[in-house]
């Protein structure tokens, strides 16, 4: 960086492929005293000589003439690439090849520019356009990259089902689960029927029919049979995505495969050794995973989440190893082994918690603003928590105001909202009993939801980060939750807030737009 009166200059290093010296000096010249950018040029007259320099020299920008001694033509393109995928190539025309630069384009180039229409602001600018284009195709293909990674290394396949003839769009993983090698050219739901075993599939039917019906998520575990004839169990989600009439046409998820998981099941019932010696190997595996995503993680988010995804994976992990441990040094008083057994089923659910909570922040996206009926939504999501408390904790439901109030919102989003903060309300009633009080009332503009329980409160320094992500208090929680929560709430154009103190209760205030501002 460099600095031209008082402003700090961006560093872009351009190589001018010319062999006409008026054309050069001119070039040079209209970008001497560039406003934003400080252009350290450097020239080569042959094709030959600038493939030298590419590998000699860290080059932004390539200005391309494609007509030179050594080379004519669009495979002057192709030659640059080969020797750096990353340089951001502008063509240079003549007033009567203006189609020749459209092809140029085709092949690759950022943009192209015609001979004596040039002028100082056009060039400046097509040049840091297209080193900017390509800065930003370059992460998109890291990111890209680094999530193919994470499927691969959780052993994860996405797809995206078509609900009109049924096929659908899959990642290589997704095929591999079901025993191929390499992606098939169609797949459809009755293909993947096929798989599941006979006595799985109406259970399977069912809940993919409800999930269509209702516009809920698809979520199941069932068998299936490999093409290679292995049998495997399976789990997957899928939500479904509406037209802009409301129907559904596209459900799109994930599917991994959990046999390990459903044969730890079995062991841990009738072998403590093999299951503790399980439970060391995807420990080892996963930690090794956990090495290869930080090695991989560069600037994007994907990457940042993949890190830490791993590392907060680690804490719960850790446990069951522990616990394992103990279960191997306890093994002769067996009525010692209950507790260690809790842990272990404690910290496998707080490893899905963190990888589901993930998928869906990961999946926010603009809310699909609809009119909805807000109580209805409230009420199915206090009726399922309360049927999880087991009639342990007293729901007090104050809500009747808002009987026929409907407001502008996306239905799974604001679900989602509504039963991560009940959970949080249900898991801070630490003794198991308590009280959950649910307040709603609206005026013209929004509809305010008050949740308020008895349970342990937040302490004063953590309230300023409750919305950060992975930030967890000491008691409980993935650090994802009230993340999703809050930009939910953000991209709503409403607002979320806690009154909290340590061993005193919380209340969490939210108040909705009834005309669903997007933020």
């Amino acid at each position: 960086m460099e600095a031209r009166n008082n402003v700090v200059l961006e560093k872009v290093t351009l190589l001018i492929v010319e062999d006409n010296d008026a054309d050069f000096r001119l070039v040079a010249e209209y970008l001497k005293e560039s406003p934003l950018i400080s252009f350290e040029i450097v020239r080569a007259t042959r094709l030959s000589d600038a493939i030298i320099m590419l590998s000699e020299n860290k080059i932004d920008a390539a200005l391309l003439d494609l007509d030179l001694p050594d080379s004519k033509g669009l495979s002057i393109i192709e030659k640059i690439y080969n020797h750096d995928q990353g340089i951001a190539i502008l063509v240079v025309t003549g007033l009567d090849d203006e189609k020749l630069g459209i092809e140029a384009v085709k092949k690759g180039a950022q943009d192209y520019l015609v001979k004596g229409a040039i002028n100082g602001e056009l060039l400046y600018r097509s040049i840091r356009y297209a080193v900017e284009r390509k800065r930003a195709e370059k992460a998109l293909h890291e990111s890209e990259d680094r999530l193919k990674f994470a499927l691969k290394a959780s052993h994860t396949g996405a797809w995206d089902l078509d609900l009109i003839d049924h096929t659908a769009v899959r990642s290589i993983e997704h095929d591999r689960i079901f025993g191929y090698n390499e992606l098939l050219p169609l797949w459809t739901y009755e293909m993947f029927r096929e798989h599941v075993l006979p006595e799985d599939r109406e259970i399977v039917d069912s809940k993919f029919m409800s999930a269509i019906e209702n516009k809920t998520d698809w979520n199941f575990e069932c068998r299936i049979r490999r093409v290679d004839g292995k049998e495997r169990w399976i789990w997957a989600v899928g939500r479904h995505h509406s037209d802009a009439f409301g129907r559904v046409r596209r459900m799109a998820g994930i599917v991994q495969d959990i046999t390990e998981r459903k044969l730890a099941e079995e062991i841990l019932k009738r072998d403590k050794e093999t299951f503790e010696r399980l439970v060391q190997e995807r420990t080892k595996d996963l930690v090794n995973a956990q090495v290869e995503l930080e090695r991989a993680k560069r600037l994007s988010d994907i990457g940042v989440l993949a890190a830490t995804v791993a590392h907060e994976l680690r804490n719960p992990l850790a446990a069951i190893a522990m616990a394992s441990a103990n279960i191997q040094r306890k093994a002769k008083d067996a009525s010692s082994l209950e507790g260690h057994f809790q842990v272990i089923e404690k910290k496998v659910f707080e490893s899905d918690q963190i990888i589901n909570n993930l998928l869906f922040y990961s999946r926010l996206r603009k809310p699909d603003l609809k009119k909805v009926d807000i109580y209805s939504i409230l009420e199915e999501c206090v009726d399922h928590a309360e049927k999880q408390s087991q009639n342990k904790i007293v729901f007090t439901k104050k809500f009747d105001s808002i009987k026929n109030i409907f407001i502008e919102a996306d239905t799974l989003q604001i679900q989602e909202t509504f039963s991560n903060l009940l959970n949080n309300a249900r898991d801070a009633i630490n003794s198991g009993t308590g009280v959950i009080e649910i307040n709603a009332s609206h005026d013209s503009e929004s509809v305010k939801v008050i949740i308020k329980d008895n349970g342990s409160g937040i302490a004063e320094e953590d309230l300023a980060h409750i919305f950060d992500p992975f930030f967890t208090t000491k008691a409980k929680g993935t650090g994802l939750g009230l993340t999703v929560c809050y930009q939910i709430m953000k991209m709503h154009g409403g607002s979320i807030g806690f009154k909290s103190e340590k061993d005193q209760g919380t209340a969490v205030e939210l108040i909705l737009s009834k005309k669903g501002k997007n933020a």
